[in-house]
């Protein structure tokens, strides 16, 4: 039965955020001090988590038998809770650079990575991507702690 089919749950769960997502971001009042409204990326998101609802159950209708489920692991789950909850403590003590940075090396190593200079230089490129697509592109500040960006 596809109602209890493990993918058409998370599909159903997908669509439930996706709703409080978009909701969030249609309510969201534009101050007009930026380039784009903070609305654009709540929406964008909501777009595509149903998007992705969408190609999961459907994926779910074709396949018809469940997959086989593994055994849940805990300890990334731990170690990823405790990572974000570390990496908001530095957020502003060290800056946006820095406590991303070492979020996303920790993050890569706890899942399994164990090629720590290749999640060193990903990590680094990915964070001032990002740095300069909210300071650069929508003007939005970042803390930056004791490095001058």
């Amino acid at each position: 039965m596809i109602a209890r089919h493990p993918d058409a749950i998370g599909a159903a769960l997908i669509v439930l955020v996706a709703i409080a997502v978009l909701a969030g971001g249609l309510t969201t009042t534009d101050p007009g001090f930026g380039v784009v409204s903070p609305a654009v990326f709540p929406l964008a998101i909501g777009a595509l988590m149903l998007a992705s609802a969408a190609w999961l159950f459907v994926d779910t209708v074709r396949q018809r038998t469940a997959s086989a489920l593994e055994p849940f692991d805990r300890r990334p789950l731990a170690v990823t809770a405790i990572a974000f909850a570390a990496f908001l403590a530095a957020f502003v003590p060290l800056g946006f650079t820095i406590s991303g940075t070492a979020f996303f090396i920790f993050e890569a190593h706890a899942l399994g990575s164990r090629s720590p200079a290749r999640d060193a230089i990903a990590s680094a490129v990915f964070v001032l991507a990002v740095y300069w697509l909210f300071v650069g592109f929508l003007t939005v500040d970042l803390p930056n702690g004791p490095l001058p960006f």
